[in-house]
């Protein structure tokens, strides 16, 4: 009687036992399987803003969060292309000289920044040069380089003083009759802080967007290793590999290229950043200006307006807004702020880093 007792409670120790180790295991898997979750990047490629949108994203909710930036990114595309029916910057354009145009929150901010970059870069960056990028055509099918008299009609309508806007109430006014605005230069930059806020908001702890040139960069990696950015040869565009890499923890990045939607007429390159004076594209030695900045806007802006400007006037409008640069000249010389002298670095020794004076 007592060894049958025995044995019935060894068997109950022994049940006990599989149990707890059952539950052990299943546990230990659990933890396991979230780690590897939370260590494993989700990755996506779509298409908006008629080019590639690349996201990389880390930790809960990632695809979630990927998803959401998406929505946003496209629906930011419905307000701010003048080629699209009833967008708020079509409806700014039509009423030029009428009336004003209700704005929502998003496209408030995006001609606040505008007109402010506009404003400290005296112009060199000014989103009422529609009239005259109109003419040009970058991208579609009809480039071409206007004539003189084209130019010379339609400078008179470029003015960033003539774009008003009201933050209390939220609306816009273009105060010249044929006057219009085009944000394609600013557009990419704005949908990167379009997506950082659904990451920050849907869960994940760190992201990378790609938009074409504009690049977001969202929280810290579990190895607590900065970003790395590679950059292509602006020389060598058709071929593997990079010239230099730029790392970053945080921020925006964006590139205005010499070549990007650049067009050949009579043995000639002509590039899209055209400056708001002249109505023809900048003419400095600078091919490819480089920009980081807390904000994606500020950084396409700022690109725009420090390759219309120079590298040495530049410097005044980067140190009001601390922003990083990286200047590329035909030279093959490279210069940066001193606020990534530690952060990029060149691997190709056809390229040298020179003082910015």
């Amino acid at each position: 009687m007592k060894q049958k007792k025995m044995w019935k409670k060894l068997r109950y120790q022994a049940i006990l036992l599989s149990i707890l180790a059952t539950v052990v295991v299943t546990v230990i898997t659990i933890f396991f399987i979230l780690i590897n979750h939370e260590e494993k990047a989700y990755e996506c490629s779509d298409t908006a803003m008629k080019t590639d949108v690349k996201q990389t994203i880390y930790g809960h909710n990632a695809p979630e969060a990927a998803k959401a930036a998406l929505k946003q990114i496209k629906k930011l595309e419905t307000q701010i292309s003048w080629e699209i029916a009833e967008s708020q910057v079509q409806k700014i354009n039509e009423n030029a000289a009428n009336g004003w145009v209700n704005l929502s929150s998003g496209m408030m901010d995006i001609l606040s920044k505008s007109l402010e970059v506009s404003n400290l870069s005296k112009g060199a960056f000014d989103p009422t040069i529609f009239p005259i990028s109109n003419l040009w055509g970058f991208g579609g099918k009809n480039e071409k380089v206007p004539n003189k008299e084209e130019i010379l009609e339609k400078l008179p309508l470029v003015d960033y003083k003539y774009l008003k806007i009201n933050k209390d109430v939220k609306r816009a006014k273009l105060f010249k009759k044929g006057s219009g605005i085009t944000l394609d230069g600013i557009s990419k930059g704005a949908a990167c802080n379009f997506a950082i806020k659904q990451y920050k908001e849907n869960g994940p702890y760190a992201g990378i967007i790609s938009i074409e040139h504009s690049i977001g960069v969202y929280g810290e990696k579990k190895d607590h290793k900065p970003w790395r950015i590679a950059f292509e040869d602006p020389f060598k565009r058709t071929e593997a590999g990079c010239f230099g890499v730029l790392e970053i923890r945080e921020g925006h990045v964006f590139t205005s290229d010499f070549y990007e939607k650049s067009f050949t007429q009579d043995e000639k390159i002509y590039h899209k950043i055209l400056n708001p004076q002249t109505g023809y594209p900048a003419k400095k030695d600078l091919i490819r200006v480089t920009i980081t900045h807390n904000d994606g806007i500020i950084a396409n802006a700022l690109a725009i307006a420090c390759f219309v400007l120079g590298r040495e006037n530049s410097l005044p409008l980067l140190s009001h807004y601390a922003a990083g640069a990286i200047f590329v000249d035909n030279d093959k010389h490279v210069f940066l702020t001193a606020n990534l002298e530690e952060q990029f670095k060149i691997n190709n020794n056809e390229f040298a880093i020179c003082d910015w004076k």
